[in-house]
């Protein structure tokens, strides 16, 4: 007997919601539409055509995968960001939607900045922890001047920033380097100074809370992820070699994680950046601090 649309839809959302999967309804609703390569009035026109057992296998396979845990997007292998579709995999990070903030204050920032009191040379940006890219290619993709290195310790959430910003067309603007933190510029005088911009969405989950969730511990990168006994590792690990790095009156931007952001700006006041100031994401939570460097600390440029 065939299944049509409507009711493969209908049965995989009841299947999902006794599994314990939130949103069940939309969460079936996008892993169909993803295999069939349709959108959601498609999906509504079409419902009642009938579904191929070909089809079908695929999506039973899913479905199961998504029951047990696995993210939809690693299924599906795409994940909006920014107004883009990304391509990502189980060695970098699902990009969220709270990052959208970080994003939209660094593009901010380059255009009111940078970009004027620079009118003669790119604004060079340094994006720590880059993953699949979505913060690295949102950014080069809205700022006209933006040079950007991104930098991950995966090879493989390197090669998907590669994968990323070729299929967004901007591929010429970023430079991905494997390495840890700023271990790709440590040994070249070049980059003493040089950047205008650095930006991270570095891992900041404390040890403890990793297994919360069973879709994050058990499908996404731990690397990703952990960020020490009380998530703030990274960011002290940061936070004063930035200052080598960036130009005199460049900006340092972090994600960081609830109840975190006091934490980081007194790290940021300890190590002599200025103008600190945090910005909540959409449902109310501190989720951005910024920094600057000022005019005459760090290596100039």
């Amino acid at each position: 007997m065939k299944r049509t649309l409507g009711e493969i839809v209908r049965l995989s959302a009841e299947y999902l919601e006794k599994h314990g999967v939130s949103d069940a309804g939309v969460e079936a609703e996008y892993l169909v539409s993803s295999v069939l390569s349709l959108g959601r009035t498609a999906m509504y026109l079409n419902r009642e055509d009938a579904v191929g057992e070909k089809t079908l296998k695929i999506l039973r396979g899913m479905i199961s995968e998504r029951a047990k845990g696995k993210p939809s997007s690693y299924l599906t292998g795409r994940r909006d960001f920014y107004g883009m579709e990304f391509l990502v995999d189980e060695h970098c990070l699902i990009p969220r939607r709270e990052t959208e903030i970080l994003v939209e204050e660094v593009i901010r920032a380059a255009e009111a900045n940078y970009c004027a009191a620079r009118p003669e040379r790119h604004i060079r940006i340094l994006d720590i922890g880059c993953g699949c890219g979505n913060i690295s290619v949102a950014v080069a993709k809205n700022v006209e001047r933006a040079l950007v290195s991104a930098v991950d310790l995966s090879y493989g959430a390197v090669l998907k920033t590669c994968q990323n910003a070729l299929v967004n067309g901007v591929y010429t603007k970023i430079t991905a380097y494997r390495g840890d933190l700023f271990s790709p510029f440590e040994n070249t005088a070049k980059f003493l100074g040089y950047f205008d911009i650095i930006v991270s969405n570095p891992p900041y989950i404390s040890d403890g809370d990793i297994g919360l969730s069973r879709e994050v511990a058990e499908y996404e990168p731990r690397g990703a992820l952990a960020g020490g006994r009380d998530g703030l590792d990274f960011y002290r690990r940061i936070i004063p070699t930035a200052v080598f790095f960036l130009a005199g009156g460049g900006g340092l931007f972090f994600e960081v994680g609830p109840g975190q952001k006091d934490s980081v700006a007194s790290l940021l006041a300890e190590h002599g950046y200025d103008d600190i100031v945090s910005l909540r994401d959409y449902g109310g939570v501190d989720r951005v601090v910024t920094a600057r460097l000022p005019s005459g600390a760090g290596c100039g440029k």
